[in-house]
């Protein structure tokens, strides 16, 4: 058992996630900023957003990626207080471009990454998943 370790990059972010196959991850530099690198430390893709960010996921096959935007940031508030009548979904691809806008609150990829599960809250009491391919 080898237990030697060699630094290979270094990222700062307040967030960090590695892809499913580990050769990207994702940084959320602040609030409205999420950067792609390759694990050598090179950016590929700079994700910047108007909204607060409040959710960032890679899709279980890798290429693409899933930021949820807020118009104002949470301030833990629960599930049943929330209205995403400003939340929105942004799918990109890896190479840095947006494929796909939805509003949601959450989002949930399906193991296959070909479908994606969304929750939308339109009032306290009201909530419904929707389901997009």
């Amino acid at each position: 058992l080898d237990v030697s370790v060699k630094k290979i990059s270094e990222l700062k972010g307040a967030y960090l996630s590695f892809n499913p196959d580990s050769k990207h991850i994702l940084t959320m530099t602040d609030k409205k900023t999420v950067k792609l690198w390759n694990i050598y430390g090179q950016l590929i893709a700079d994700f910047r957003h108007d909204q607060y960010i409040e959710q960032v996921v890679f899709s279980p096959n890798g290429k693409f990626i899933s930021i949820v935007t807020q118009a104002t940031p949470t301030n833990s508030k629960l599930l049943t207080e929330k209205s995403d009548t400003n939340n929105t979904i942004h799918i990109w691809n890896i190479s840095g471009e947006k494929t796909a806008e939805i509003q949601g609150l959450y989002q949930n990829f399906s193991l296959d990454s070909k479908m994606i599960l969304t929750l939308f809250v339109s009032k306290p009491t009201l909530k419904t998943a929707k389901v997009y391919s």
